[in-house]
């Protein structure tokens, strides 16, 4: 009985449901899809590291992903087809930018980006992984300051700084205003998932000294006002605060801002 109600339900199937082994033979368990959420991390263009988080309803996917160096969630929609996925990652307005496809196979992707602009492609490389991906905090805008004295260090030392951070067309911009200079620049994230930190990176903002390490004798010894001075200041990023480190040491001597006299410069949320 068990056995005629298989074959009844087999033969009910549609056929593109099917799924065929290498021996073109059907195999009709392969072809059931398991809903899933899983995260993978991996590359595109062999390395560009990326981290994707996908969700299978009904061969429907849904999800997002990042470049850990720029860290702004990039939407993702498809289809999954046995054991081909097909996605496009779409901009703030919904609009296609990006295609990528290619086949899961147990723990693994492989498959190819493709651009709908300039139509370039690249190849994407994931692997799943167990660790949980945390995401940006929830409201990124406002203004940072540093106060006159800071209450968890009892530094008082001259640090008038403060940035103002917005959001543009789906990226983030920020404003740095010092008792020296204003700055404007486009802002992006590091994600590390394995630590579970967030960095907080500010473009174009030129170190103010910088002598590099005397450990790497490889690397040529850089002096003040050298063009291979930094560009770029970080800090850590969490949902009320900047901490940027603004000065090394003697085996490792830099200055980010010569108007702060603070070794870490704490920057609050209003």
């Amino acid at each position: 009985m068990n056995l005629i109600l298989l074959i009844f339900f087999i033969g009910s199937w549609p056929n593109e449901a099917l799924a065929k082994d290498g021996n073109d033979n059907i195999n009709f368990f392969n072809a059931l899809t398991i809903d899933f959420q899983k995260n993978f991390t991996g590359t595109i263009n062999n390395k560009l590291g990326v981290v994707f988080q996908i969700e299978n309803k009904g061969n429907e996917l849904s999800g997002s992903y990042f470049y850990i160096h720029k860290g702004i969630d990039i939407k993702l929609t498809g289809k999954m087809t046995g054991q081909h996925l097909e996605m496009y990652e779409l901009d703030y307005l919904n609009n296609k930018t990006a295609k990528i496809y290619g086949e899961l196979k147990d723990s693994n992707f492989s498959g190819i980006w493709e651009s709908l602009n300039s139509m370039k492609s690249f190849p994407i490389i994931l692997k799943e992984t167990k660790t949980e991906v945390d995401p940006l905090p929830s409201k990124i805008e406002g203004i940072y300051k540093t106060l006159a004295k800071d209450e968890e260090t009892g530094d008082d030392t001259p640090c008038e700084l403060s940035i103002t951070i917005t959001k543009n067309e789906g990226a983030y911009y920020y404003h740095l205003k010092t008792n020296m200079r204003d700055v404007d620049g486009k802002v992006s994230f590091d994600r590390d998932i394995e630590a579970k930190e967030t960095y907080i990176t500010f473009e174009g903002i030129k170190w103010a000294e910088y002598e590099g390490d005397v450990n790497n004798k490889k690397a040529e010894k850089k002096t003040i006002g050298s063009k291979d001075i930094p560009v770029g200041i970080d800090g850590l990023f969490t949902e009320s605060e900047i901490t940027i480190q603004n000065d090394g040491n003697s085996m490792n001597y830099y200055v980010k801002f010569n108007e702060c006299d603070r070794k870490f410069i704490r920057l609050l949320k209003e």
